[in-house]
């Protein structure tokens, strides 16, 4: 393959990319990389590696666009892509996919990758790939603890991607939506308007109003309203972006089911159970019929479903999908802790309204055979798990046994967050009423006096 016909054919792939036509540049990037491996072009070969992962990506084949990605970055050849912008590329790739598959490198990578930011340099095609780059690392902020740090990474992306020679539009209007995405989490709605509002007439312009990129300008336009409690304005944007969607995509499809949770989650704000309870319900069913019951993308909808039931005062129809999103987390426990800790709660309490306390014991003996003992499990959650334990114990005047489990709790707790963190308030108060039960009433005051401390300092 000569030089032209190599750039034609990435242009096509760059093409096809921004236009969403992911199954047609997968096929098209897997016909380029047998190709460039035939002709012993290493460099070639890396190139449609990172594109296949891309489309990959896109297409929700993540553990193929990982190793596609891998494959990509063994294969660059020292010095390739100026500044080894490429290779860079590449990681920060593998460092967002890393988040999405609850790998623990992930911010490993990502932290590596700032370190090594390069000055904004001239040529378009590396200001677009530098943009890139700073776009995976924002994207990663803004899943992670440190969603500000996100505005300083998608506003130089955003500024790199306009000040090219020769600027793409749409490639301005995937910066320009990411950057409202985070304005918003930062509270600045009026600036994330005005760009979200530019980008959603670029793709209305060249890619058309049916089109699944204009979908998902209306499902933030519909985040939006929701934000700002116009339940209205996100009912009509959020269905816009499903009628958008389910016709482009197919009703099994993970997009649709992003839409039919938002517009759930409206329906419950805005207290229609009813409307809500179907809507959770199809999104489930959408999520399980694409990735299948067992898999870790569904258990946002099975706790979003188990939530409606739980408010509809209805706890036998939410703990057994309680008890699934767990099932489905646990052994990402590394890095789902925090979504860990929110199941597992509303788990003891679906359960204990039903008295089914013999079923909270099994469950949390099952979690903590698995857990205990890995140095890195995260305290908060092995303290929950406990937590649960000793209110079973306490209701069955075993109150020994439920103090020693909450001892070790709060000795976790001070451990990691410290003696004074307000999340300590629950154990304290739960030991003392267990202590008090026990005729130790003085010990009892003690920890009551310190509750009453900490109230203060969080004040």
């Amino acid at each position: 393959m000569d030089g032209e016909a190599k750039r034609e054919a990435l242009e096509r792939l760059r093409v096809l990319r921004l236009h969403g036509r992911d199954a047609e540049g997968m096929d098209l990037a897997r016909r380029l990389l047998s190709e460039a491996k035939a002709a012993g072009d290493a460099e070639l070969a890396a190139e449609a590696s990172h594109r296949l992962g891309d489309f990959l990506w896109e297409l929700f084949r993540h553990r193929e666009a990982w190793e596609s990605y891998q494959e990509a970055l063994a294969g660059w050849p020292s010095g390739s892509g100026a500044g080894e912008l490429r290779p860079m590329l590449t990681r920060s790739c593998l460092a967002a996919l890393a988040a999405r598959l609850d790998r623990p490198e992930a911010a490993d990578l990502a932290e590596r990758l700032r370190a090594e930011l390069p000055p904004d340099p001239a040529a378009d095609a590396e200001r677009t790939w530098l943009a890139h780059i700073l776009k995976n690392l924002g994207t990663l902020r803004m899943r992670g603890t440190k969603p500000a740090e996100a505005l300083p990474l998608l506003t130089r992306a955003l500024a790199l991607l306009e000040g090219c020679a020769a600027p793409d539009e749409l490639e301005i209007a995937s910066g320009a939506l990411l950057l409202s995405k985070a304005l918003r989490r930062a509270g600045r709605a009026r600036a994330a308007a005005g760009l979200l509002d530019r980008a959603l007439e670029i793709r209305r312009r060249l890619l058309g109003e049916g089109h699944p990129y204009v979908g998902f300008c209306e499902h933030q336009l519909g985040e939006a309203c929701l934000e700002s409690g116009d339940f209205d304005g996100a009912r009509k944007h959020l269905s816009r972006a499903l009628e958008i969607l389910e016709r482009a995509l197919g009703p099994a499809h993970p997009c649709v089911s992003v839409e039919l949770s938002a517009l759930a989650t409206v329906e419950i704000i805005s207290g229609q159970e009813a409307q809500a309870l179907s809507l959770a319900q199809r999104a489930l069913d959408a999520d399980v019929a694409f990735f299948g019951p067992e898999h870790p993308e569904v258990a946002g909808n099975l706790q979003l479903l188990a939530m409606v039931h739980a408010k509809g005062g209805r706890p036998a129809a939410a703990a057994p999908l309680w008890l699934r999103a767990v099932k489905v987390l646990a052994p990402l426990y590394r890095t789902r802790a925090r979504d860990l800790v929110h199941c597992t709660n509303n788990l003891w309490v679906t359960l204990r309204a039903q008295g089914k306390h013999d079923e909270i014991l099994a469950v949390a003996r099952g979690l903590l055979t698995g857990w205990e003992g890995d140095a890195a499990m995260d305290p908060e959650l092995l303290a929950n798990v406990w937590i649960g334990e000793s209110e079973v114990w306490f209701r069955r005047d075993r109150p020994q046994k439920a103090e020693k489990l909450l001892r070790r709790a709060l000795s976790a707790m001070e451990k990691h967050l410290g003696p004074n963190a307000p999340h300590l308030d629950p154990i304290l108060h739960n030991l003392a009423a267990v202590l008090r039960t026990m005729g130790r009433g003085s010990e009892a005051a003690e920890l009551e006096k310190r509750r009453a401390r900490l109230k203060v300092r969080d004040n």
